[in-house]
């Protein structure tokens, strides 16, 4: 039985998008891996629908304790990021390539494309559901523009430092000589250390934040979260472009 032959086009990708697609493949085609660094999208999601749900119950418990909207709103946000370090692909991206490793090293483009396709992997299944959740936050809390714009910019902008900053983990401290691919993605030092350091970062922001707010209001507060964030990423990806294609060309 002969197959008749159809001709089709086929859409051409990028080199980005061509590396961009390699993660992503990986990334599902492991349910460990999905498990283990994809788990706080869906916590995420959850978190939202239930600010949306109980948001007058929340006011209630909390508002006391919290002594004004504005503090409850910004301990909302700092919730949205401590769920966001749940998401960790890029602590053990490169831990991944395992023995293939020299595959990807020798691939006709920049090593910082390569670097950059496995931090996107982690924004992308990060960012959209952290945007959903601080959607939910300002539906249910109405703040004020200004407060309601630090509350959607700093998550964001924090998972930019996390995606980062796993990736310099990894490239730091790898694992290439694994046997079961659970060994660099629950048994790692960079998995380990990108969440309890995530918790830690978090924890400075907004515990600094509650013992200042008599004397600086949460707004303030906020816009200076964001404008250290947004520096530590910005050096942490200079270090990517820079001395971490160095590093990773040489493992």
């Amino acid at each position: 039985m002969r197959t008749k032959y159809k001709e089709r086009r086929v859409k051409e990708k990028g080199m980005f998008q061509a590396l961009l697609g390699k993660e992503m493949g990986r990334f599902t085609a492991s349910p460990n891996y999905m498990l283990n660094c994809g788990l706080g999208s869906v916590f995420l999601v959850a978190m939202g629908i239930f600010l949306l749900v109980k948001a007058d119950w929340i006011q209630l418990a909390l508002g006391a304790f919290m002594e004004e909207g504005g503090l409850l709103t910004a301990a909302a946000a700092g919730c949205i990021c401590l769920v966001c370090s749940m998401n960790d692909s890029a602590a053990a991206s490169v831990s991944l390539e395992g023995k293939n490793l020299w595959i990807a090293q020798s691939l006709p483009v920049l090593p910082g494309q390569v670097l950059l396709a496995k931090v996107t992997l982690q924004l992308l299944m990060t960012e959209i559901p952290a945007l959903f959740c601080s959607v939910c936050i300002l539906i249910a809390f109405r703040p004020g523009l200004w407060l309601g714009s630090m509350v959607v910019l700093l998550p964001l902008l924090y998972v930019a430092f996390t995606a980062f900053f796993d990736l310099f983990l990894n490239l730091k401290f790898p694992n290439l000589t694994w046997t079961s691919e659970i060994a660099p993605i629950r048994q790692s030092l960079p998995t380990t250390l990108a969440i309890f350091d995530g918790w830690g970062y978090i924890l400075l922001l907004f515990g600094g934040g509650y013992l200042l707010h008599s004397r600086m209001c949460v707004e303030l507060y906020l816009m200076l979260a964001c404008a250290v964030t947004a520096v530590l990423t910005a050096v942490l990806y200079r270090w990517m472009k820079t001395k971490g294609t160095k590093v990773f060309a040489g493992l």
